[in-house]
C-alpha cells in the first residue's frame, strides 16, 4: 500500500507561473548539461576504441616491418658472404695472373730466342733477342716501322697469316726477313 501525502498551498497565479518557468529552465539546463556529459562520455569512448584499434594497425605494421628487416638483414648478409668469397677469390686469381705475368716477363726477356707479339699488322712488343736478331737500337725503334717492313717479300707475311688463320699456328715454315 502507497501513502500519498499532499499539501494544498494557496499561491497567487503570478508566483506559481514563475516558479514553474523556474523550474521548467532549472530542468531544461540540466539536461543539457547531461546531455553535455553524454555526448563527451560517447566521444570519448569513441577516440579511445578508435585509438585502441590505430594502436594495433601500428603493432601489426610494425611487426611485419620487424620481419622484412629481419629478412633483409639476412639476405644481405648472405650477399656480404658471397661477396667477401670472391674477392677472396678475385684477389687469388689476381695473384696468380701477377705471378703469370711475371714470370712470362721474365722469360720473354730472357729466352735467346726472338719474340714478338703483332696486331694488325703492327708491332706490339718485342723481346731483347728479337731486339738483337733485327740490331735494332732499342724497342722503341723495332715498334716504329710495321711489320711488313721486316719482310724481305711482302707476301710472305700473307702466307704466314692465312697459314695461322688456317691452322691457328705456324708449323715448319721459312721466311727471310731484313734488319732494320
Amino acid at each position: 500500500s502507497y501513502f500519498i501525502v499532499a499539501q494544498i498551498i494557496e499561491m497567487p497565479y503570478r508566483s506559481v507561473l514563475i516558479y514553474g518557468f523556474y523550474l521548467a529552465v532549472v530542468n531544461t539546463l540540466g539536461m543539457l548539461i547531461a546531455r553535455s556529459f553524454e555526448t563527451r562520455s560517447r566521444k570519448d569512448f569513441h577516440l579511445a576504441h578508435l585509438l585502441q584499434h590505430e594502436k594495433k594497425k601500428v603493432n601489426q605494421l610494425a611487426a611485419s616491418l620487424e620481419f622484412k628487416v629481419r629478412s633483409r638483414t639476412r639476405e644481405l648478409i648472405r650477399t656480404n658472404e658471397i661477396l667477401t668469397r670472391e674477392i677472396g677469390e678475385r684477389q687469388l686469381i689476381e695473384d696468380k695472373l701477377r705471378i703469370s705475368q711475371q714470370r712470362y716477363s721474365s722469360l720473354q726477356s730472357n729466352i735467346p730466342i726472338g719474340l714478338y707479339r703483332i696486331s694488325k699488322g703492327e708491332v706490339l712488343t718485342a723481346n731483347p733477342a728479337m731486339l738483337e736478331i733485327f740490331k735494332a737500337e732499342s724497342e722503341r725503334t723495332l715498334l716504329s716501322r710495321p711489320v711488313v717492313d721486316y719482310f724481305k717479300i711482302p707476301a710472305d707475311m700473307d702466307a704466314l697469316l692465312e697459314q695461322l688463320r688456317g691452322k691457328d699456328r705456324i708449323i715448319n715454315t721459312e721466311v727471310q726477313l731484313m734488319r732494320t
